[in-house]
């Protein structure tokens, strides 16, 4: 009886829109992406009844610094802004509510800087930013109850590519030393969980 409840459930999911909900537009954010500090919003705009396109962003900073007293300190600052969109479609006609196979296109920008300062006097400073550039796909399942709420979960995978970078750095001095480092490819699990509000 039990699994009749289960195999019941798991077909009614995928033959019907969730809750029958009519919404348009949603915008939405990850919690857990909140308690490591990155920022970051989607909307999803429908453009049809089967179709609609998301749009994010997002942004992260972080700062380190390392004070060994008597010799030097150094500090470290990195921030990424990232920027993504796409296209869903929704095989039940019912966008933005329910199952749908999406495609990923997004762009990280990051930049870092570097200062190192020697109680003697002597100090360093570097700098490098590059755009790493991520495409991919994504299966998920967006569920909108009556009062708007809004749960968007998915699975997929993502290559991102990163060209090649420069990194500049200077000495107190005066000379300067540049560096350019070969760019990388890799492909990774894309997991989406989202929570916000549709209208």
């Amino acid at each position: 009886m039990k699994k009749l409840l289960v195999i019941g459930l798991v077909v009614g999911l995928l033959s019907a829109p969730a809750f029958a909900v009519q919404k348009k537009a949603s915008v939405t954010t990850n919690p857990f992406s909140l308690m490591f500090g990155i920022m970051g919003l989607e909307g999803n705009f429908a453009v049809g009844d089967s179709v609609s396109i998301p749009a994010s962003l997002s942004y992260f900073s972080y700062e380190d610094t390392t004070d060994l007293v008597g010799f030097y300190e150094e500090t470290g600052t990195i921030s990424i802004i990232g920027l993504g969109t796409g296209l869903r479609y929704y095989w039940q006609g019912n966008a933005i509510n329910g199952w749908y196979l999406g495609g990923i296109i997004n762009m990280n920008i990051l930049s870092l800087d570097y200062e190192k300062k020697y109680y003697g006097g002597a100090e360093y400073t570097g700098s490098a930013s590059a755009s790493v550039i991520g495409m991919g796909f994504l299966i998920g399942y967006q569920a909108i109850w009556e009062s708007g709420f809004t749960l968007d979960a998915g699975l997929g995978m993502t290559k991102y590519t990163l060209p090649d970078f420069d990194v500049e750095a200077e000495a107190s001095g005066g000379a300067t030393k540049d560096e350019t480092f070969e760019g990388v490819s890799l492909t990774l699990p894309s997991i989406k969980l989202a929570l916000g509000y549709a209208f």
